[in-house]
């Protein structure tokens, strides 16, 4: 799931990634991931932390409204969806990216 609030004082869009445990596949989350085309793909920029209730988080801050492509890297090996994405695009490597759609404030 993606919040976005736009923050006045700093003119920047502030993305918040949540996802619950129960929504990985894997048994154990060593590391977890935000990547995507607002920071190059990076499979280490915009990692994860996890919250006292279990809830993962994580925060991208943007300069401009747009379109973005993001996965969630999991463990550093396996891809993994956001299933609350607002849509979804079929990628070179035949999977599908989520896309979050910033809007202008």
């Amino acid at each position: 799931m993606v919040k976005q609030k736009f923050i006045k004082s700093r003119k920047v869009y502030q993305l918040t990634f949540e996802v619950p445990p129960s929504e990985l596949p894997a048994p154990e989350v060593k590391s977890l991931v935000v990547a995507g085309s607002f920071n190059g793909w990076s499979h280490s920029s915009h990692p994860f932390k996890q919250t006292k209730s279990g809830l993962f988080k994580a925060t991208v801050e943007l300069a401009s409204p747009g379109l973005h492509h993001y996965r969630y890297l999991l463990n550093e090996k396996m891809w993994v969806n956001d299933w609350h994405a607002e849509s979804y695009e079929r990628n070179d490597h035949g999977e599908d990216n989520c896309i979050v759609n910033v809007r202008e404030a």
